[in-house]
């Protein structure tokens, strides 16, 4: 639970914080003039100057329309031209999705609470 949760931060700290910063930088925007990184987690309108689909929240999440976060959630793959590094908005990704496949992932198998699935019951009823 620990590795998915603290992904899941970093994604939103890439998402929230570097993303935007990063967006300025490329673009050649003196750094004095970037707005402190806490104005981009408390200001939604200025996140959504840069990535429009911010304007409509969580709704393109909850009804599993993912395509309009493409905007900074991609899967280029290679490096960056300006940076040489690997492209921010993949790695943002990459945090993101982990942590949805371990919470998943967690969820499916019985803990000691009982909750969820054995694995010897699954396994046996493929046997069947």
């Amino acid at each position: 639970m620990k590795i998915d949760l603290s992904s899941l931060s970093w994604a939103g700290h890439q998402i929230h914080v570097s993303l935007p910063i990063n967006q300025f930088l490329d673009a050649g925007v003196d750094p004095k003039e970037i707005p402190l990184p806490h104005e981009f987690i408390l200001n939604r309108h200025l996140l959504a100057q840069l990535y429009p689909s911010f304007a409509e929240r969580a709704t393109p999440f909850s009804t599993l329309n993912w395509s309009k976060y493409a905007e900074f959630l991609t899967f280029r793959g290679g490096l960056d031209p300006v940076t040489g590094g690997l492209w921010l908005t993949d790695i943002a990704h990459q945090h993101l999705a982990i942590p949805i496949i371990f919470l998943i992932a967690g969820h499916m198998y019985r803990t000691n609470w009982g909750i969820g699935h054995g694995l010897k019951e699954s396994v046996y009823s493929y046997k069947k």
